[in-house]
């Protein structure tokens, strides 16, 4: 991923223009605040000053309260779903969100599985965060049979149904968001697999939110 470090005049400029979801972290003194547009990271960093500059008076009062937040979250974003029923083989149904949270602790230089088996006969996959990585390390993103293949009819166990994710890179802040504007169909004893690549010289917690939809 390209990094374009910017001034704090320039870097509002391209988040407006390119319509970026601003998020931040704090370093020190300095607040470390980043977009990401496709395979560009623009940054800038603001000194907490005492007294305070402009830019962190600006910072503060402007943009603090929405960092950290997708554009998910806005209220003109439309939703994976426009209605909570939804019709199925000819058949009525309705959605229930149900967010499910997983963790592991990783060594340095080592891959942890962060898995979860769906517990739902029909359920919809709209998306995920992750918490506590760092830059360098990444994901690959899984959906798997159960462990007698039911979906696949391949012998053995857990097979992989799809890879929807490949070296996903993490962003610095320690907060990774995906979140999808269509839906995967999940069913029971299926498994979503994270392959978490911690690429640090520490070991660390790592946390998974998942956001499914129960269809019955």
């Amino acid at each position: 991923m390209k990094n374009i470090n910017l001034n704090w005049m320039d870097f509002k400029m391209n988040l407006s223009s390119r319509k970026g979801s601003i998020q931040y972290y704090i370093e020190g003194i300095h607040y470390r605040i980043f977009f990401i547009d496709g395979q560009i990271e623009f940054n800038t960093t603001i000194e907490q000053d005492d007294p305070k500059s402009t830019d962190q008076i600006d910072f503060e009062d402007n943009y603090m309260s929405v960092c950290n937040y997708k554009s998910k979250d806005a209220k003109t974003v439309t939703s994976a779903f426009a209605s909570k029923s939804i019709t199925m083989n000819g058949m009525d149904k309705s959605l229930f969100k149900r967010v499910h949270g997983i963790g592991i602790d990783i060594p340095a230089g080592s891959t942890g599985f962060l898995e979860f088996t769906i517990p739902y006969m029909s359920s919809k996959f709209t998306g995920a965060n992750i918490f506590g990585a760092d830059l360098k390390d990444t994901v690959d993103f899984f959906v798997l049979d159960t462990d007698t293949n039911t979906y696949s009819g391949a012998p053995g166990s857990f097979y992989v149904l799809n890879q929807f994710g490949f070296d996903v890179e993490m962003p610095p802040g320690g907060i990774y968001e995906n979140t999808s504007n269509y839906d995967a169909d999940l069913y029971q004893d299926m498994v979503v697999s994270c392959a978490f690549k911690n690429n640090g010289a520490s070991p660390k917690y790592i946390s998974m939110n998942l956001w499914i939809h129960e269809v019955k």
